[in-house]
């Protein structure tokens, strides 16, 4: 998969829409990283809170808290190793 943004591209950014709804599955969102930075984070949503996404040959699946499940269409992963990170 081709990257959305590319290194020196600018962004505007609208701060104003998550006062209306939390964010959702595939949006893209920008925030500060954890450890000392000049530039935000730019990421899209996998995972909602209480859910577990597992990364398992090339698959990800969404895991909720109810044990069910459902695959995300992630065509651009290739070989990814299995991890599995759950959402707080």
């Amino acid at each position: 998969m081709e990257n959305t943004f590319q290194n020196n591209e600018r962004i505007l950014l609208d701060k104003l829409v998550y006062k209306f709804h939390t964010p959702q599955r595939g949006d893209v969102i920008a925030f500060h990283p954890p450890m000392p930075s000049t530039a935000p984070f730019i990421k899209r949503i996998v995972g909602l809170p209480g859910e577990k996404v597992e990364i398992k040959n090339g698959t990800v699946t969404i895991i909720k808290a109810d044990s069910s499940h459902f695959t995300l269409e992630e065509p651009y992963i290739r070989q990814a190793p299995a991890i599995v990170i759950s959402v707080l």
